[in-house]
């Protein structure tokens, strides 16, 4: 039964890593194909850092699938690993499902297509990033679901660091484009981690 259990539990997390870093890739392609419709695309050294991200989950993801988890003689005390990580990536999912119905613009990079409005409802009021906050569940997801120590290291010394960077490169774009709309969402959400009391925002938004 234990065996049973940890299977699912870690079908879950590799499931759950492998398709965010499928999409994520797939994304930026899209992106990367239609940059011409947008009146704003940033491409900095702070994109430059994130933009390999998601290969990079999927790549690491495999080489733990295949590597390190064994899959057979789970323990009940050894289902709290797995337990925890499918949890945080199973969050992560959630998360970046609600962005997406919240917004069906979503897409990976830093732009801003004509007309475009800002957003604050959905998974939006709830954090300014979900989808950088899936990110981060998804590395500490796998990390904490196979302990592996180098996944957990990644997670704290690139990922988490690579993606504050990166919030900060769009939230001065969002400033420039939105202005005092932006700083007022900014005030009343956190960037990536929810607040135990939901503000309401300063205006509505869509």
């Amino acid at each position: 039964m234990e065996d049973i259990a940890f299977r699912i539990l870690m079908n879950v997390v590799v499931g759950g890593c492998l398709g965010r870093a499928a999409v994520a890739s797939a994304l930026g392609l899209r992106t990367f194909a239609r940059r011409r419709r947008f009146v704003t695309l940033r491409m900095g050294w702070v994109e430059r850092i994130v933009t390999p991200e998601p290969l990079l989950l999927g790549a690491v993801t495999l080489w733990i699938t295949l590597r390190e988890v064994e899959w057979e003689g789970a323990s009940r005390g050894e289902l709290i690993a797995p337990a925890v990580g499918a949890a945080f990536v199973f969050a992560g999912l959630v998360l970046v499902l609600w962005a997406w119905i919240s917004w069906r613009g979503l897409f990976f990079g830093h732009g801003l297509v004509s007309g475009q409005q800002l957003v604050t409802r959905g998974a939006y009021g709830f954090v300014r990033h979900p989808a950088y906050a899936c990110a981060i569940l998804m590395w500490l997801g796998l990390g904490l679901g196979s302990l592996n120590a180098i996944v957990l290291v990644l997670a704290v010394a690139y990922v988490f660091p690579a993606y504050v960077l990166y919030l900060r490169s769009e939230e001065e774009m969002m400033v420039e484009a939105f202005g005092d709309e932006y700083t007022h969402y900014r005030e009343a959400v956190p960037a990536i981690v929810p607040r135990l009391r939901a503000r309401r925002t300063a205006r509505p938004g869509r």
